[in-house]
C-alpha cells in the first residue's frame, strides 16, 4: 500500500493532556505508585505523563487518553495545589521564596539548590512529576522578583 494512504502514529500528541490540551512530563511506574491511590496506578501500564497545568483535574493521563484525577493522588502536589510544597523531598514551598523576596535575598533559594543537588534527593518518588524542583523554584523566585521591581 502506498504510504501516502498510511496514517502515521502521532507521538507528539502522546504529551498533551486528553482534557486541558498542555504538555506534559513523562513519568515512571514507581512516581506513579508514590502519587496515586492503586485505584489510579492501577489505571496505567509502566509509564504515564503527569499534566503540570494547575487547574486542570487530571494529574496522570497515558497514550490511550486514560486518565487518573486529582481526586486519586495520596496528597496534594505541587502545582495542582499551590498550598503543597514546590519540593517533595525537602518540604519547601512558596512561602520560603516569598520570604527571601520581601528581604532581597536569595539566602533559602540557595540552600534549597544545595539540598536538591545532595544524594538525599529523590525526586523520582517525592515530586509528582518525577523531576526536580529547582527549575519550578527558580521560575517562582524569577517571577516574584520581577513583579516587585527587584529584575
Amino acid at each position: 500500500m502506498n504510504k501516502a494512504f498510511v496514517r502515521e502514529i502521532d507521538t507528539s500528541s502522546d504529551t498533551r493532556c486528553p482534557v486541558c490540551g498542555s504538555l506534559g512530563t513523562p513519568v515512571l511506574r514507581q512516581t506513579l505508585e508514590a502519587h496515586l491511590l492503586p485505584a489510579g496506578y492501577s489505571i496505567f501500564s509502566d509509564t504515564a505523563v503527569f499534566c503540570d497545568y494547575p487547574p486542570c483535574e487530571v494529574a496522570y493521563f497515558d497514550h490511550l487518553q486514560r486518565t487518573a484525577g486529582i481526586s486519586l493522588l495520596r496528597h496534594p502536589v505541587y502545582p495542582k495545589d499551590l498550598n503543597a510544597p514546590i519540593c517533595g523531598c525537602f518540604g519547601f514551598g512558596e512561602a520560603e521564596i516569598e520570604q527571601d523576596v520581601a528581604e532581597n535575598t536569595n539566602r533559602r533559594v540557595k540552600e534549597m539548590w544545595h539540598k536538591a543537588n545532595s544524594a538525599e534527593a529523590c525526586c523520582s518518588l517525592n515530586a509528582a512529576n518525577g523531576q526536580s524542583c529547582l527549575p519550578m523554584i527558580q521560575r517562582y523566585f524569577l517571577k516574584l522578583r520581577e513583579l516587585r521591581g527587584l529584575a
